[in-house]
């Protein structure tokens, strides 16, 4: 089991992993328990599949169980980007790196991707291969934000193959509020129980909402036109000051007397 986090520790990362691609922890950073105690079990078969939606908390949820967990295959892990420039070949001889630095448990290393729905296709198709011909010789880690076309059937059987969903990583009510006091910079439940109800869970959506009420001179009404939920998607309409960082593309903006509005949504 991980031990238990300082939640307001400075950012950090996993001092032992590779390649140096892990996120760094923000300073109020909320444990993902329900997922380090599945990926405590899941890592120990030849590939786990974690899929969820882009700002679910994916990347920040697996670098934590890094930083915090006891699980061996915590150790050394390798951490690296999914894209066009991971090819068969690169992929591979990572996964030999990982065959020759086994665990105490005789285990190969554990490659950890990110952005894994991002990968040529014909690196899925070797993964697919290694899967079903050699799974004893790999253990990786794939963030997507879908499924990959991996076979299945067979390996889950077998224990080689685990698929955990992004039902693991929704926000309970107490750490939503962790995260809208730290953002919105109040503690008015009424803020705290508009965000949580409407954000339902979603990592992204609860920070964004938070970070567009925070200095409002009205945060309740802010909040109450800060977030609208549709079926597949988040539209945050809220007042920001100037220089306001999104970090999931440009918004659309409009002007409204002297105050920028932004309505800025994403699907998923």
């Amino acid at each position: 089991m991980p031990t238990e986090p300082t939640f307001t520790s400075h950012e950090a990362t996993s001092s032992g992993t590779s390649l140096g691609g892990t996120p760094r922890l923000p300073r109020v950073y909320v444990p993902r328990r329900q997922l380090w105690e599945r990926l405590d079990q899941a890592t120990h078969s030849a590939v786990t599949l974690l899929v969820a939606p882009g700002g679910a908390g994916k990347s920040l949820g697996v670098g934590g169980w890094l930083r915090f967990s006891s699980e061996p295959q915590t150790r050394d892990a390798i951490w690296v980007a999914g894209d066009e420039s991971l090819t068969p070949a690169r992929l591979e001889a990572l996964l030999s790196t990982g065959t020759g630095h086994r665990d105490v448990a005789g285990s190969p290393r554990l490659v950890i991707v990110d952005d894994a729905h991002l990968l040529p296709s014909s690196s899925v198709r070797m993964l697919d291969r290694l899967l079903n011909a050699a799974p004893d010789t790999m253990r990786v880690l794939l963030l997507s934000r879908w499924d990959l076309p991996l076979t299945r059937l067979v390996p889950e059987l077998l224990g080689d193959f685990t698929t955990l969903r992004g039902d693991l990583l929704r926000l309970d009510d107490t750490e939503c509020a962790r995260l809208i006091e730290e953002h919105a910079r109040t503690t008015d439940p009424r803020v705290i129980r508009i965000v949580s109800q409407r954000a339902q869970g979603w990592c992204a959506a609860v920070v964004l909402a938070s970070r567009s009420i925070s200095g409002d001179p009205d945060p309740y009404a802010a909040a109450s036109g800060a977030l609208v939920y549709g079926k597949g998607r988040f539209t945050l309409g809220a007042r920001v000051s100037a220089g306001y960082a999104f970090p999931y593309g440009d918004p659309v903006t409009f002007v409204a007397g002297v105050t920028p509005i932004v309505r800025y949504t994403i699907d998923w």
